[in-house]
């Protein structure tokens, strides 16, 4: 974890102000605002509207494929949100 942190803070770029710049999602990913995706090399392999129902899906999968499918959450561009600490 440490290594991937280190590797992730020296490729951002930090602006004059010490900010560092957000990391942008691919714009392939733009088409499937809201929904849950199974990515694999940079692919889009299963797209559902629930996670469940991407399980599912990744449940029908070939295990080799399957176990190198990255999952995740495409948030609409125009939600915004809020982290709160504490």
């Amino acid at each position: 974890m440490r290594r991937y942190r280190r590797r992730v803070v020296k490729s951002a770029t930090k602006s004059d102000d010490g900010r560092v710049a957000p990391i942008r999602r691919p714009e392939a990913l733009d088409r499937f605002a809201g929904l849950w995706v199974g990515v694999v090399d940079g692919e889009v392999v299963v797209v559902a509207e629930t996670s469940h129902a991407l399980a599912l899906a990744l449940h029908d999968m070939d295990h080799r494929r399957r176990k190198r499918v990255v999952i995740q959450y495409v948030r609409p561009t125009a939600d915004s949100y809020i982290v709160g600490v504490g």
